[in-house]
């Protein structure tokens, strides 16, 4: 099962109008005042903004939840730690995982199960792409989660909300490549190549 995932056409655009957004001093990173919504209307609801924080509590601190995760999740995300979400034992992989993605800096696709209660298991694909905050502010990981179809899983009991470890992922390279397995498990050794 874990090789029968594709990239969305959706995912495929996402990181498309990223990629368009503008850049100055050479950076490889917009800032997040560059990511203008009216840009990407189609895509909105499906948004998250991601606050990364690899030293401290909220790791992963979610600034924005579109509409669209509100109505998965029926309650609001935003001002939580997305990694509260996951098993204790993913929680400090998906940290590394922001810290590389915006030290290196570099891009993440993903699937993952997605539970809430007294519902099915549902997977859904994420697409995470690395922006800037002005100074003082902590980078961000600009993140589009679609839904990618019933999984044919048994879903643990949860009180709100958990999603799982990744079935497939892949890091995206946006110019200063992409991390081998040991340099991700060493998150945070990276100089900024922003």
């Amino acid at each position: 099962m874990r090789g029968e995932f594709e990239r969305s056409e959706e995912s495929l655009e996402f990181e498309r109008i990223w990629r368009a957004l503008p850049r100055t001093g050479g950076r490889l990173v917009p800032f997040l005042s560059d990511f203008l919504p009216e840009k990407a209307p189609h895509f909105l609801s499906d948004l998250v903004l991601l606050e990364v924080d690899a030293v401290r509590p909220p790791y992963l601190k979610v600034r924005l939840a579109g509409h669209a995760l509100f109505e998965r999740t029926r309650f609001e995300m935003a001002g939580t730690d997305y990694a509260t979400y996951l098993p204790e034992q993913y929680r400090p992989g998906a940290v590394r995982s922001a810290d590389v993605m915006v030290c290196r800096p570099c891009g993440l696709w993903q699937i993952m199960p997605f539970y809430k209660p007294d519902a099915a298991a549902q997977f859904v694909e994420i697409t995470c792409l690395p922006l800037l905050g002005k100074a003082g502010r902590k980078p961000m990981l600009l993140t589009l989660v679609k839904d990618h179809g019933r999984a044919q899983l048994s879903a643990p009991p949860v009180q709100s909300l958990m999603v799982d470890t990744a079935f497939t992922y892949t890091y995206l390279d946006i110019g200063a490549g992409v991390p081998l397995l040991e340099e991700e498990e060493q998150a945070g050794t990276y100089s900024i190549a922003l």
